[in-house]
């Protein structure tokens, strides 16, 4: 097995700061500390075929609601620029063990979507943390993509193993929260 297989996605670049090389980044994970402690990453944009980038983790920091990560080497945006939309990844023995009903986001990315019933309703794209909750983005069979957040009203069974996410949604959440939908 290839070591691009074995990584975990801890974060999600999405742009810089500065003029020496830090990249901005969204945690996918609640323990970002996790980072100092293994001092070597992976910046890599997941595809296969590309190769993960082992660089060493020269700072990380919060900043107004989101956080900055910086590399040995990299201390220059010009630099760092390349990296701006990759994520970064580590090795799974970095990871905290998982407590009872806790789920890595990374096991969901790719999963079906189902509601109650049954019925298919897509398949995750991505999640991201909004304030005090996790919000997925979930491209829709029928076209589209919608949001959902990721609390216990909604998100009634997670299994990462299995790529599997059962959502109970009200009425009209779906249409409301596509992208590009309206109150109309």
């Amino acid at each position: 097995m290839e070591k691009k297989d074995q990584l975990v996605q801890v974060a999600k670049a999405w742009g810089t700061h500065g003029l020496k090389g830090e990249l901005k980044i969204n945690p996918l994970t609640q323990d970002l500390g996790l980072l100092d402690e293994v001092g070597q990453v992976w910046l890599w944009n997941g595809s296969a075929a590309t190769e993960p980038k082992p660089v060493q983790l020269a700072g990380l920091r919060p900043v107004q609601g989101h956080w900055l990560i910086s590399f040995e080497g990299l201390q220059d945006i010009n630099l760092v620029e390349p990296y701006k939309q990759m994520g970064v990844y580590v090795e799974p023995d970095a990871l905290a063990p998982l407590g009872e009903d806790e789920f890595f986001i990374h096991d969901l990315l790719g999963s079906r979507v189902f509601d109650l019933d049954g019925q298919l309703l897509g398949q995750v794209r991505e999640c991201f943390e909004n304030g005090d909750q996790w919000v997925f983005e979930v491209d829709d069979v029928a076209g589209g993509t919608f949001l959902f957040p990721g609390v216990g009203e909604f998100l009634k069974e997670v299994d990462g193993p299995a790529k599997r996410v059962v959502v109970d949604l009200p009425p009209g959440m779906r249409e409301l929260n596509k992208k590009g939908g309206s109150l109309e």
